[in-house]
């Protein structure tokens, strides 16, 4: 079997028998059957168990009940179903329901596997039954199992990305300022205002800053919420493409402008005071200059008034 033959579909179908899966043929060697192709379907198959035991945590291929006072084995199957299991999967299944999807269902599914951790899209391809696929099935198929086989695969897909959203919810904070952080905000620039003027700030400088830094900081959530948001890596559905999937990178989410914000803030500040201290710079200099003017008109007027010696 050639690798290109395992390209599409092509992956056979088993019933948990090696040999129902592999053709062997006398004729040809151990060394030539056992090919990294063979091994691979064997792989992607859900990594056959000779020994019949379900998939899951601790289970046993057959167990022994008693009946009628006669102890005798019973399949795994039987057993677990008598115990209340409504699903009960074999390390063949998953193969077998990888390959009864719909190619435009399996890059769906690929997607959602990949948004709670049970596949690497980047190790599987389009809509390809490939071992990465279905090795998220058979997690999910051991996650059924080890919850007492009341879900089917497909449902504890659902239970686990549900309960993965929750807790990304939960663990999620938002870059929006909210009004504790506006009000700490304000009461911050309003002591640095205060120290700056070097007395404290009338009503109307108060009310002035904080509704400025209140028009700033609104603009900011604005602004924020028409960023472009990150994005996961997922795969589309692309009936002309030969793999029927093209797979698109994460891209990272666009950030806030937190600098231009701080220097917008600081502004606020510089826009109350500056024009003031340059007023008072100004003033200070005409004072400046008109006591020279006035101590060089004083000592003219007393050269003046000086007799002239002869």
């Amino acid at each position: 079997m050639s690798n290109g033959e395992l390209e599409g579909y092509t992956i056979p179908r088993g019933d948990g028998d090696k040999q129902d899966v592999i053709d062997i043929d006398p004729n040809v060697s151990d060394v030539v059957q056992n090919d990294d192709a063979t091994q691979f379907v064997l792989d992607v198959l859900g990594g056959l168990d000779p020994s019949g035991k379900p998939l899951g945590d601790g289970f046993q291929s057959k167990y022994k009940v008693e009946v009628d006072g006669v102890e005798r084995d019973v399949s795994a199957e039987q057993y677990l179903t008598a115990q209340g299991y409504d699903f009960v999967y074999f390390p063949y299944q998953a193969g077998e329901a990888a390959r009864d999807i719909e190619p435009a269902v399996r890059v769906l599914l690929k997607n959602q596997m990949a948004s709670v951790g049970l596949l690497d899209l980047t190790k599987t391809q389009g809509a390809m039954v490939d071992e990465e696929f279905v090795k998220g099935i058979r997690r999910l198929m051991e996650f059924s199992m080890n919850n007492g086989g009341k879900l089917d695969w497909l449902q504890s897909l659902g239970v686990l990305r549900t309960n993965f959203s929750v807790r990304k919810a939960v663990k999620t904070t938002s870059p929006k300022i909210d009004n504790e952080q506006m009000d700490d905000i304000v009461d911050d620039l309003l002591t640095k205002a205060k120290s700056r003027k070097g007395a404290p700030l009338n009503a109307e400088e108060r009310n002035y800053i904080s509704n400025k830094i209140q028009q700033r900081l609104d603009m900011f959530n604005t602004e924020i919420e028409g960023l472009k948001p990150a994005t996961s890596g997922n795969l589309v559905f692309d009936p002309t493409n030969p793999l029927q999937g093209t797979y698109l990178p994460p891209e990272p989410g666009e950030q806030p402008d937190t600098e231009q914000l701080a220097e917008d803030l600081s502004d606020i500040e510089e826009e109350v005071f500056a024009p003031r201290e340059e007023a008072a710079r100004q003033q200070e200099v005409g004072e400046q200059i008109r006591s020279r003017g006035a101590r060089t008109v004083s000592n003219l007027t007393n050269l003046f008034r000086a007799g002239v010696k002869r």
